[in-house]
């Protein structure tokens, strides 16, 4: 998908207007109407900047492959850096996101049992 169309994704994927993007960018909205609609690209800096707001890193936010965005904002960036930590701190966050999983799948099955009853 072309830089244009991702950015214009990105911003309502998350709900926000054209002036809320532009705000949070420190921008004016005509910028970032002409980033959406590609008469203008944003410079290097910006594109960052864009990343960063949105929880990608640079390579996901220019890559026009049609890959599916980060639900999460900063998830994909987390994931990355959690493979500079050492063995034993890895399959400490593992369990930790076994362990908070497994309590939500139980929080699932109480409330459906709970409807059911």
């Amino acid at each position: 998908m072309p830089l244009n169309e991702k950015i214009t994704k990105l911003r309502k994927g998350r709900g926000w207007t054209q002036e809320m993007l532009a705000a949070k960018m420190d921008v004016r909205k005509l910028q970032v109407s002409r980033w959406e609609t590609g008469r203008m690209r944003p410079s290097g800096r910006t594109l960052q900047r864009l990343a960063d707001l949105f929880g990608l890193s640079l390579d996901e936010l220019l890559s026009e492959e049609d890959r599916p965005l980060s639900a999460a904002p900063g998830l994909a960036e987390k994931i990355r850096q959690l493979e500079q930590l050492d063995t034993q701190d890895r399959a400490m966050v593992y369990r930790l996101i076994d362990l908070l999983l497994m309590r939500h799948q139980m929080q699932n099955a109480l409330a459906t049992t709970d409807r059911a009853s």
